[in-house]
């Protein structure tokens, strides 16, 4: 009998010391919410079917941890399940974790946002976008899941910074991860998203590419697996001075890597085989840095330098 009562005392300090959380000012989420205070913010069940955005965010300082459950809509056009966004007020120190978003148009959108985290989230069947940061600097994105979207990661538009690491990104629709600029207007190109990192990714069975890096520059791609995506693994669209090394890239019906119109590229220490062409191609691509590759095994060959290509010397 003492022992019995010794074990049921241990589990009622268990279950105490399980709600302390709560207790010392963890906000419970249950429904459709706009938080505009710091704070922390746990999910206590699932969403479904809510009004857009079902959670909103309108305040800096502010961690949602979903503790497993889900947010679920019903793929709306301009659709959030969590929206991270203030106006033209930037907001600071957001993070999101240990959530699944499914069948929104995104699931997870970041506007404005810089220092923010987004962790340990499935993002899951959304019309266009797993994961979607716009005009959001020197956030991190890491461990998440991203599948069945028309893009796994987008993040575009004044967008320079950001850190994706450690993600499965994989049978999206286009593209694993779509990672652009502005881009061309009605004044010209520009160039506003630079300095990312996308590293240790594993980036699969995506329907066109794995990595599509448009018209940014001063990124690192690094250490990334990426393997069996339809058209090509990584491509460099008119994004100069950038740096792929160390990531294998395998399996592609085209060519493992290509380079159109993007100068003074740095290319070493990745394996790139079985690929349907080349393992590298560049197409008006100068002044490229271009060593210790391992380049076997793909069916036209190791690497080609056309339309005015050229390697730096």
């Amino acid at each position: 009998m003492k022992n019995s009562l010794i074990l049921r005392s241990g589990l009622v300090a268990l279950v105490l010391i399980a709600a302390i959380p709560a207790v010392l000012g963890a906000t419970t989420i249950t429904g459709p919410t706009v938080i505009s205070s710091p704070g922390t913010y746990v999910l206590a069940k699932d969403i479904t079917g809510g009004s857009s955005p079902a959670i909103q965010v309108q305040s800096s300082g502010v961690t949602i941890d979903g503790r497993g459950y889900t947010i679920r809509g019903k793929d709306a056009s301009g659709s959030f399940g969590i929206l991270v966004n203030k106006g033209g007020k930037t907001l600071t120190g957001v993070t999101i974790k240990n959530v699944r978003v499914q069948d929104w148009y995104d699931g997870i959108y970041f506007k404005n946002v810089n220092n923010g985290r987004i962790e340990s989230v499935t993002s899951t069947s959304n019309t266009r976008a797993g994961i979607s940061l716009r005009e959001s600097n020197n956030n991190v994105i890491s461990g998440c899941t991203v599948s069945g979207n028309m893009q796994g990661l987008y993040v575009w538009s004044k967008c320079s910074g950001n850190t994706i690491r450690a993600n499965t990104i994989s049978n999206n629709r286009e593209m694993g991860l779509w990672l652009a600029s502005t881009g061309r207007t009605s004044t010209g190109v520009v160039y506003d998203s630079k300095g990312n990192s996308v590293l240790d990714n594993t980036v699969n069975g995506n329907g066109r590419m794995g990595l599509y890096v448009d018209f940014t520059t001063g990124n690192t791609l690094k250490g990334n697996r990426v393997s069996g995506n339809k058209d090509h693994g990584v491509f460099l669209d008119y994004s100069s001075g950038n740096t792929i090394t160390s990531n294998q890239v395998t399996s592609h019906t085209q060519s493992g890597m290509v380079l159109f119109d993007s100068d003074h590229c740095t290319i070493n220490s990745n394996t790139v085989s079985k690929n349907g062409d080349y393992a590298l191609w560049a197409i008006q691509s100068q002044n490229l840095k271009i060593g210790s590759n391992q380049f076997g095994g793909n069916s036209r060959g190791a690497q080609t330098l056309s339309d005015g290509s050229t390697r730096a010397r």
